[in-house]
């Protein structure tokens, strides 16, 4: 039994960035849905339920994502902001497609679920992208940091 342990241990610790994103992921799209779901049951607009819905999936997504799967250390708030900005940026083209296109099959007859249910598919490889690549940047920046360090010892 302990050698199971230990065994799922090093699964986790080696995947633990792709397996807190899906859990996160799969959070973000459930608060997606909670979102829309209670404000479309409360009679609000198609059009403005989905904008909230949307803002306030990605909100979580970034929150989430930064704190608990890639673990950003930044606190400089020039820092974060910049962060934060390219999050959400990234997200702009997913969410005009579910802003703007949602609405529109809807209102042409197109199951309204199923469209609003595959919207989150197509964000999470982006937001996956934009933190993987500051990540990726970040750790190469150390690496030649380093280099030059010892260049000059």
């Amino acid at each position: 039994m302990e050698q199971m342990r230990g065994k799922i241990k090093a699964i986790f610790q080696k995947y633990r960035e792709q397996i807190m994103y899906l859990i996160f992921g799969g959070l973000t799209t459930i608060i997606n849905w909670l979102v829309y779901v209670l404000l479309v049951a409360v009679g609000q607009d198609i059009e403005v339920t989905n904008v909230i819905a949307w803002l306030v999936a990605v909100l979580f997504a970034y929150v989430t994502n930064r704190a608990f799967v890639f673990q950003c250390k930044a606190t400089n708030k020039k820092e974060v902001f910049k962060e934060f900005v390219r999050f959400f940026g990234s997200r702009v083209a997913t969410g005009i497609v579910e802003i703007v296109g949602f609405p529109v099959l809807y209102r042409i007859g197109l199951n309204l679920s199923l469209i609003h249910i595959s919207e989150p598919t197509r964000r999470t490889p982006i937001s996956y992208a934009v933190f993987c690549l500051k990540k990726k940047k970040e750790i190469k920046k150390k690496k030649t940091e380093t280099k030059k360090k010892k260049k000059m010892c």
